[in-house]
């Protein structure tokens, strides 16, 4: 997965996970991250690439 944003402190965050439960741990630590704002998480499986906007309050 992938972690797109415009906000310069975070920029692009690449994680590698091989289960649920490792992308779930691994967006956990990147909200910790993250501040206010809308960010991109880009998750590629396969060979299919899904975009999903998160909006951190």
């Amino acid at each position: 997965m992938r972690l797109l944003s415009a906000n310069p402190q975070v920029g692009q965050q690449q994680v590698t996970v091989n289960n649920p439960f490792e992308l779930t741990e691994a967006l956990r630590g990147l909200s910790e991250i993250l501040n206010k704002g809308v960010v991109v998480l880009e998750i590629v499986w396969g060979n299919q690439v899904e975009h999903i906007k998160l909006i951190k309050k």
